[in-house]
């Protein structure tokens, strides 16, 4: 048999789970797959096609959240430790919401 992977297609039992797997994500509804999930944000690997996805997914978007966040209320004037406390506030009532939403549509998907 001729060595597709120099075309770009692997034959093997890894590639053909991997095209099986399910994206447990919540924006795979819309077309986004675990594993663009995974190489934009720099996540592990082992989090395609798991439902843990979500939580690092959390985790770095409450990052990204709490280090804007810190950065406009500084814009506005407000000091560095009040900002930094308000934006861990702002961060986590944010973070609820997702978890909130997240635990909505895991029961939806039945997972």
């Amino acid at each position: 048999m001729e060595d597709l992977t120099e075309y770009g297609w692997i034959d093997n039992k890894a590639d053909k789970a991997r095209r099986n797997m399910k994206d447990y994500n919540v924006m795979s509804i819309h077309g986004i797959s675990d594993k663009e999930y995974i190489e934009e944000f720099n996540l592990d690997p082992e989090l395609e096609g798991t439902p843990e996805i979500n939580d690092a997914m959390m985790d770095v978007v409450g990052s990204m959240n709490l280090k804007a966040e810190k950065e406009r209320l500084m814009e506005e004037g407000t000091p560095s430790d009040q900002a930094q406390k308000e934006a861990f506030r702002i961060t986590n009532n944010k973070r609820k919401q997702a978890e909130t939403h997240l635990k909505a549509v895991t029961e939806q998907r039945g997972y």
